[in-house]
């Protein structure tokens, strides 16, 4: 199971998360004087092993039935890959075909077979979306809206730290089409045990 408690020792074990005296633009355009960077630990092997198994803990606690654990390009792409290959792993039925190896594109091919527009292997089954960050969510909509096209079902949507502390255009989103969300931090709880 999900240990919620350890996963915040271990952002702070790994230096996640920075406090500025000054506060910095983020990628969204709003500005904070704490920044969450999972780059980080996705560049160490062994760190990216060890949120591996937090990220497993989540999918066997909340989406259990999913076939597919699917990032958002580019922040979330690598650790969901390899987080997909350990998961298909672990399922009783790991065999040639089971589990696909899925990759979202950072830009749009323009060229070639339509099927890899966006992606680099298609999502296929009952979806996971994952996000290391969400302050206003604009990246995880543009995927979700991407995923939409395809003959998938996204059973949920699993976020290692949400900061986002208002009400965005993917909150709305997630509502509409019952998508389960789940995040393994928020901006409150970081701040709370630091």
């Amino acid at each position: 199971m999900f240990d919620q408690a350890s996963f915040l020792s271990f952002i702070k074990e790994n230096g996640i998360v920075k406090h500025f005296n000054e506060p910095i633009t983020l990628k969204s355009g709003k500005t904070s004087q704490t920044y969450i960077n999972w780059r980080h630990a996705t560049s160490d092997a062994y760190i990216t092993f060890q949120l591996t198994q937090f990220i497993l803990a989540a999918m066997h606690q909340y989406y259990p039935k999913s076939h597919c654990i699917y990032g958002v390009a580019e922040g979330a792409s690598k650790l969901a890959v390899i987080s997909q290959f350990l998961w298909a792993q672990q399922q009783e039925t790991f065999e040639k075909g089971t589990y696909p190896l899925a990759m979202g594109r950072g830009k749009e091919k323009t060229h070639g077979d339509p099927e890899d527009k966006y992606f680099l292997g298609s999502p296929k089954g009952k979806v996971v979306v994952l996000e290391d960050v969400i302050t206003t969510g604009g990246s995880l909509l543009d995927t979700l809206k991407q995923l939409d096209t395809l003959p998938i079902e996204i059973s949920g949507v699993l976020v290692l730290s949400d900061r986002s502390t208002e009400t965005h255009p993917f909150h709305d989103y997630i509502k509409a089409k019952n998508i389960p969300f789940y995040a393994l931090s928020t901006l409150s709880d970081i701040e709370a045990s630091f």
